[in-house]
């Protein structure tokens, strides 16, 4: 019996003080606001929540995150604890979405690898 083949989705994710945003493979970016200005760290939080409640209504079971945020990445991955309280807030809640797939990962990429990150960039210097 052949194993079946597991969805899987790639996704880049970039957060600051005033916007996040979300891009899915071979899809547009998702930029949304924050409601009130929020710390970067709090901003990358909220882009890979964003990520992962998207990728649930796309129904994969495997999930392949990629971030610029080093913190982010290595809380997330368990090579860094998170001592802050709030992130810790975040943190429970992306871990919480995790139980949504068989698998998560998450990947530290250089800003220029990531096609969030330029779509913020790019955003901010057409105001």
């Amino acid at each position: 019996m052949l194993a079946r083949e597991v969805a899987s989705m790639k996704v880049w994710t970039d957060g600051s003080t005033t916007n996040y945003c979300v891009v899915f493979e071979d899809e547009q970016p998702s930029v949304v606001p924050c409601l009130m200005k929020v710390t970067g760290n709090v901003g990358e939080y909220y882009a890979v929540i964003h990520a992962l409640v998207l990728a649930r209504t796309k129904h994969d079971l495997e999930v392949e995150v990629y971030s610029d945020s080093e913190l982010v990445v290595r809380q997330l991955t368990g090579a860094y604890t998170c001592k802050n309280p709030r992130l810790r807030q975040l943190f429970r809640i992306v871990k919480n979405l995790e139980k949504s797939f068989s698998r998560v990962s998450y990947t530290w990429v250089s800003r220029k690898e990531n096609p969030a990150g330029l779509e913020l960039e790019r955003r901010l210097k057409c105001q």
